[in-house]
């Protein structure tokens, strides 16, 4: 932790950094629940493919308009820390909620439940471009792709236990009664969340000492700025990627309870390979984008990802289907730590919050967009092989690869003093099969490499 943390930052500081680190490990429990558990609690209460649709889709819409109103919000709250610190508390009474709607016989709980969801989304969406703006002016430019690839390390460990944890839990309640399983489950989930408000409050602001920094930053303004820049089509790609992987991706949790009848252990223990190779890929991914940059590793993995709905396909057995999502983690995790990286530097300080704001609410378009098409067309397509969502994860593949054919190549590299390599040696350097030479980088194998030849970790200096 000292070597990732600077003993040269202010000592207020390096605090604020370990209790993020505190506070990411209860979250990603509440985190886990919320990736894997929401559909299956709406499945226990009876909803249908459209209604898994809409808990997807509406939850994100809200959120999305909610960062218009983020710049304003810090200001009535009166500053990041404290909007971040209100938002974990309404979220904590959010999981209360849904702990009692679990033992309801109210009319239409479906929609109460899609309500209290999208009511503790929203207010994630306004917590998140402040916490995102707060933690990265803890950092220099140099160093946020180490702590955060490290911080992501020990949050998926607990994703790890938690996934493990709650599928336990459910698997073993189910004999008894799924009511009392899912009772436990956002019982427990409220309280971390309540924990998770204790280490949050223990966070420092940092003020932001710029001139522009009080001028008002709107939405129409950010577009205007970015209008012909290389921020903004990298922007368009990724909400155009995002909306495509929503198409499906809601939908495999469905076909895995729905269609093929899985166990929860089952279930869990698929979702379990995703964190897993995250766990191990996170720290890796961070080191080599400190070297390389953020758009090659954008690039290689969004490349491949459009084969992991086609791989769903042609997967029988729960362990093909874990393989394949160890896969989806591997690439995921470089892809969406980079992609946050990205945005980091692409923006002045000043600037940061609401372009976090502006970009969320916009990919968050993107996810309702995917994510409502995908629920109107999961019962309206062909049947393919005999499964009606087939037809879905092939649609979804075909316009990842779109976006990718088309988007990826429109942006590029912000910064100017990074190396330019391959796809081919960026993986093999990533597996650790040969480690990028020339680069002042550490280097960590990815530990598959050690199956394969002896000496998994080499530490190289340019």
């Amino acid at each position: 932790m000292r070597e990732v943390i600077s003993s040269s930052l202010p000592k207020p500081v390096r605090d604020s950094l370990r209790n993020s680190l505190k506070e990411g490990v209860v979250a990603e429990a509440v985190i886990k629940v919320f990736d894997y558990y929401l559909i299956p609690f709406a499945l226990f209460i009876g909803a249908a493919n459209r209604h898994i649709g809409l808990l997807v889709s509406i939850p994100s819409l809200l959120s999305s308009l909610s960062r218009l109103i983020v710049v304003k919000s810090v200001e009535i709250f009166g500053g990041r820390h404290r909007l971040i610190v209100t938002a974990v508390l309404v979220q904590t009474f959010c999981l209360a909620l849904i702990t009692l709607l679990a033992v309801s016989r109210i009319p239409g709980r479906i929609f109460i439940y899609i309500g209290v969801v999208s009511l503790f989304t929203v207010f994630g969406g306004l917590m998140g471009p402040p916490w995102g703006s707060m933690v990265s002016d803890y950092l220099p430019a140099d160093q946020r792709g180490r702590f955060f690839g490290w911080r992501s390390r020990f949050t998926s460990i607990a994703g790890i236990v938690s996934v493990i944890f709650w599928g336990g839990l459910l698997q073993i309640t189910e004999k008894i009664s799924p009511l009392v399983g899912f009772m436990i489950l956002f019982g427990i989930a409220t309280l971390l969340r309540l924990l998770s408000f204790v280490y949050m409050k223990r966070m420092v602001e940092v003020p932001i000492y710029h001139p522009e920094a009080k001028k008002p930053f709107s939405f129409f303004k950010f577009i205007r700025i970015f209008k012909k820049s290389n921020f903004l089509k990298f922007l368009f790609y990724i909400i155009s990627f995002t909306a495509a992987t929503q198409l499906a991706s809601p939908f495999f949790n469905v076909f895995m309870l729905r269609q093929l009848d899985f166990s929860y252990i089952s279930y869990s223990s698929v979702h379990l390979a995703f964190t897993v190779t995250g766990l191990i890929a996170f720290p890796i991914w961070g080191r080599h984008a400190d070297a390389v940059g953020n758009v090659p590793v954008i690039k290689n993995t969004g490349l491949l990802l459009p084969l992991i709905p086609l791989l769903w396909i042609l997967a029988r057995h729960p362990l093909e289907f874990m393989a394949v999502e160890a896969l989806s983690g591997f690439l995921s995790s470089g892809f969406n730590l980079c992609t946050t990286n990205f945005i980091y530097e692409s923006v002045s300080p000043h600037q940061r919050m609401p372009v976090l704001a502006y970009y969320n609410l916009l990919n968050g378009a993107g996810v309702f967009i995917g994510a409502t098409l995908g629920g109107f067309l999961s019962s309206r397509l062909p049947p393919l092989l005999g499964e009606s969502l087939y037809g879905l994860f092939i649609l979804s593949a075909g316009m990842r690869f779109l976006a990718n054919a088309f988007l990826s190549r429109r942006f590029g590299e912000i910064r100017e003093k990074v190396p330019r390599v391959s796809s081919t040696r960026l993986y093999m350097s990533v597996l650790g099969f040969r480690p990028l030479s020339g680069e002042n980088v550490e280097y960590e194998a990815f530990p598959l490499s050690r199956f394969f030849r002896r000496g998994g970790r080499k530490k190289k200096k340019g």
